[in-house]
C-alpha cells in the first residue's frame, strides 16, 4: 500500500511532550486528521526513517526532536524509575547501566553503549543514507519552538488552528541539575545531534 501526501507522526523514545502535543492538534483537527496516519504498534518499537519509508513507501514524516540536554536528564528520570519498577512494555535496563548519579549514568552510558536506545543519536533516527543520497525527515520540529515552528505542519496540511500547550507542557527545565562535568559527558555523548540541529547548553 502505498500513502501519498499523509503524514505519519512518530515520537522517539525520551520522553517528548511536544510530539504528543502534534498528536492532539491532529487528533482535535477535522481537516487535518485526514492527512495523519499513526501505527501505535509499530511506532511502539521506535522505528527508524529507513524503517518507516519501508513499511510505509511513499509516506511524508514528522517528529519532534528535544534539546540534547533536556534528553539526557529525562532519560535518566526513566532509567531510575524503570529500574524501580521495570515497564513489561520497554526492554529491561541492563546491569551496567548506572542510576545511582546523573554523572554515573551517563558514564555508563559512554563506556557501555549495552542499551542503544539511550545513546543513541536522534539524527540516527530522522535521517539515513541511500545511493550516496541522504534522506531526512520531512517535517523536524524543536520541542523547544514547537509554537514558533508549527506552521510548517500547518503548510503542509493547508490547516491553520491553532496549536494550543498547557503551562504544565512547557519545556523541560534541566539546566540547573547540570554541573561541568555531566554536561561535558552529554556533549560528548550526543556531539552529532548538538551539531546537527544546532542545540547549545
Amino acid at each position: 500500500m502505498k500513502f501519498e501526501n499523509l503524514i505519519l507522526t512518530y515520537h522517539l523514545m525520551w520522553g517528548n511532550k511536544a510530539t504528543e502535543i502534534v498528536k492532539r492538534w491532529f487528533r482535535h483537527n477535522t481537516n487535518a486528521r485526514k492527512n495523519w496516519v499513526v501505527d501505535y504498534d509499530f511506532e511502539s518499537r521506535f522505528p527508524k526513517l529507513r524503517e518507516i519509508h519501508n513499511a510505509y513507501p511513499g509516506i511524508k514524516t514528522c517528529t519532534v526532536i528535544i534539546n540534547p540536554y533536556a534528553r539526557a536528564l529525562i532519560q535518566y528520570e526513566w532509567a531510575k524509575e524503570n529500574k524501580k519498577s521495570p515497564n513489561s512494555l520497554v526492554p529491561i535496563l541492563p546491569a551496567d547501566i548506572k542510576v545511582e548519579t546523573f554523572e554515573a549514568f551517563l558514564l555508563s552510558i559512554l563506556n557501555k553503549k549495552s542499551y542503544t536506545l539511550l545513546g543513541s543519536s536522534q539524527s540516527s533516527f530522522v535521517t539515513y543514507k541511500e545511493n550516496d543520497k541522504m534522506i531526512s525527515t520531512d517535517l523536524i520540529l524543536r520541542s523547544e519552538f514547537i509554537l514558533d515552528e508549527f506552521y510548517k505542519v500547518q503548510d503542509f496540511v493547508k490547516s491553520y488552528v491553532p496549536i494550543v500547550m498547557t503551562k504544565d507542557e512547557n519545556i523541560y527545565a534541566y539546566r540547573e541539575y547540570y554541573d561541568l562535568t555531566t554536561k561535558e559527558l552529554v556533549s560528548t555523548i550526543f556531539k552529532e545531534d548538538l551539531e546537527n540541529f544546532n542545540y547549545s547548553f
